[in-house]
C-alpha cells in the first residue's frame, strides 16, 4: 500500500509510468484477496458448539487435517433428554404434540416421570408400518444417561369400539369366528357361527374391525 502511495506521486511528477502504478494497483489487490483466504482459513480452525454440553464422540484429535463439514466431535446436552418410540401407524393420529407421557427407565427402577411429545415424525416406515415419536423428559432424573432404555406409557382420547370377550372367540381355517344366538328367529332359539376380523385386544377384550356381531359397543382408553 505504501508502495502504491509513492508511484501515484511519481507518476504525477512523470517520474513514473501509468504501466508500474497498474502493476502495484493489482498487487495490492491480490495481497488483499489473499489475507482474505488467510483469515477465511483461520475461522475454520476454531469450532464453537451451539450449547454447552459434553462430548460423548471424537472423530479426530489435536493437529489433524479435517474436510470442511466433516463431523468431528458429537455432543450431548445432559440437562435435556428426549425418548424416541416407534409407534403403529394406527395410534399416530390420536397423539399430539404436548400430550403428557409417562417414563420408565429400566435403569433407574419402578419410578415414573413425566414428559410430554415434542415432535411427531411426519413419515412411517413402510416396511414395520411403524411412526416415530419423540418425548421430552421435563425433568432429567438423577444417573439418566443417553441410551438407556425407556418405557413409555401414552394416554390418548378415549375411541368408541366394539368388543366382545376374547375367550368367546374360536378359531378355524376361516379365522376367528364367536358363536351368537340368532336374534331373528321368533319360534325357536338358533345358534348360529358368525366369522369376523379381530382388531386389538384390551386386556379380556378384543376389538371387532369386521363381521355382523352386534351393536354393542365399550368405550376403551389406548
Amino acid at each position: 500500500k505504501a508502495d502504491l502511495s509513492r508511484l501515484k506521486k511519481l507518476v504525477d511528477k512523470k517520474l513514473a509510468s501509468d504501466e508500474v502504478l497498474a502493476h502495484a494497483k493489482t498487487t495490492l489487490d491480490v495481497t488483499r484477496a489473499e489475507e482474505q483466504l488467510q483469515n477465511t482459513r483461520f475461522l475454520r480452525t476454531i469450532i464453537k458448539a451451539p450449547f454447552s454440553g459434553v462430548i460423548t464422540e471424537r472423530y479426530n484429535e489435536t493437529g489433524d487435517v479435517v474436510v470442511s463439514h466433516s463431523h468431528i466431535l458429537t455432543m450431548i446436552d445432559p440437562s435435556t433428554l428426549l425418548v424416541k418410540i416407534q409407534l403403529a401407524e394406527r395410534w399416530i393420529p390420536l397423539l399430539r404434540i404436548d400430550d403428557k407421557v409417562e417414563i420408565r427407565i429400566d435403569a433407574l427402577g419402578e419410578h415414573r416421570h413425566s414428559g410430554t411429545i415434542t415432535r411427531i415424525h411426519p413419515t412411517v416406515n413402510p416396511n414395520t408400518r411403524k411412526g416415530i415419536i419423540e418425548i421430552t423428559l421435563l425433568s432429567v432424573p438423577e444417573n439418566a444417561a443417553a441410551g438407556q432404555l425407556a418405557r413409555a406409557e401414552l394416554i390418548t382420547q378415549p375411541v368408541e369400539r366394539l368388543v366382545i370377550p376374547t375367550r368367546a372367540i374360536r378359531h378355524d381355517i376361516n379365522g376367528a369366528h364367536v358363536f351368537i344366538i340368532d336374534t331373528e328367529q321368533t319360534d325357536n332359539t338358533t345358534i348360529k357361527k358368525v366369522t369376523f376380523e379381530k382388531g386389538l385386544n384390551f386386556g379380556d377384550m378384543t376389538e371387532v374391525i369386521s363381521g355382523k356381531i352386534g351393536r354393542a359397543s365399550c368405550r376403551e382408553r389406548v
